[in-house]
Order: C-alpha cells, then structure tokens, then sequence
C-alpha cells in the first residue's frame, strides 16, 4: 500500500478510500475477534489483493500480541508517525487494548483523506516527537474541505483515551463506511434478483 500511495500522491477518491477503509477495519475486526493486537499497523504492513481493488491484506505480525498476555516481548512498538500514545507512554508490565491498532489505522485514513501524514516532519525524531505530543488539530481549516462524517469518524479513531476510542465494530457502523456499504448490498441483491427473473423468463419458467 505504501507504493500505491506514492505512485498515486495520495490521493484517493471516496470510493477508493471507503473500500480501503472497509476491507482494513474487517482485518482488524477478524484479528481482535482472537484476542491478537497487529500493532504496527502501517501502509508498509498492508498489501492489496490485487491491482484493480482497494481491498487491503493485513500482513507482517512480527509485534503482534496477545491481548491476555502476561508481559510482552517488545511493549513499545510500532512504527512513528502511526503509533497509539498509550503504546508510547506504556510501561513495562502495563496493558494495551486492541484498539491501539484503531489509532494506527486512523492514521492511514488521515493520509487518504488529505493526501498528507497526521504527524509530519523532514526526519525520524521530528515525526516521532510530532506523534509522541499529538500535534494535529482536526478543527483547523486544513479540513474545511473534508467530508464531515470522515473528519467525525477520524476524531473517534484517533481519541487519546483509547477507552473512548472506537473499536473496529465501531468504525465499520460508522455511517461514512455503513451508508454507502449498506446501498451497495441492497444493489447488489436488485442485481441478482433482475439477473434471476431475465433467466426465468429465457427458459420460459413463467409461461403457462
């Protein structure tokens, strides 16, 4: 996903980024359903399945931990610029909640959104800084232009108080990513149903 985002100056239509965002939150859905934390989530981690979609693979589980777990092996992780600040700010012996990986994906669709990082810098200690200080504000008149329902659901995502914080349930009822979901099913069954009655009528079902 990091070349497509290069190769396309990210820059993305909202068809685009609803898909993306579809297809990422049900990953996580799946994931955190078996008590697994990915958290590193970041375009470099996320593949597509193929050139002509938008639908994204979860991959590299290098970090990757069990919510139950005692201790983990490495509990600050992640990668700047995507990190959750709670993981920033963890402790040895602390927990995290999956929602760690909402964050980290709210970051991704910030990217989407505006076609730029949540947290800049020219170097890796200015991104890192910028992300451990959490210097965005959604409210600036950088978003103006923004869809409303995205700018609501990417302020649920990227809550600091990771209890307030959508889950991955959460972000897919969203009604950015549940409206336009829930019109597509509805075509697509129209579809099957006209495909069935044009089949019916060729092999003359309805004739008496």
């Amino acid at each position: 996903m990091h070349s497509k985002i290069n190769s396309r100056a990210g820059k993305f239509s909202p068809k685009e980024v609803k898909e993306f965002m579809r297809g990422l939150c049900r990953g996580l859905k799946e994931l955190h359903s078996h008590n697994i934390m990915h958290r590193d989530i970041k375009p470099d981690n996320l593949m597509l399945r193929d050139d002509g979609t938008m639908e994204p693979v979860i991959v590299d589980f290098g970090l990757a931990a069990d919510v139950n777990s005692d201790d983990y092996i490495f509990y600050r992780c992640g990668t700047p610029g995507y990190v959750a600040p709670e993981v920033i700010t963890l402790a040895r012996g602390q927990k995290i909640a999956p929602t760690c990986d909402i964050f980290s994906a709210g970051a991704i669709f910030h990217i989407l959104l505006m076609a730029r990082p949540l947290f800049t810098g020219s170097k890796f200690e200015e991104v890192y800084e910028n992300n451990r200080k959490l210097n965005f504000n959604l409210r600036s008149e950088d978003y103006a232009h923004v869809d409303r329902e995205a700018i609501d659901l990417l302020e649920k995502m990227l809550k600091v108080d990771p209890k307030e914080r959508l889950d991955a349930d959460g972000v897919l009822r969203h009604a950015y990513l549940a409206r336009d979901a829930m019109l597509e099913e509805k075509m697509e069954q129209m579809s099957s149903v006209t495909s069935a009655e044009r089949n019916a009528r060729k092999n003359n079902i309805f004739d008496v």
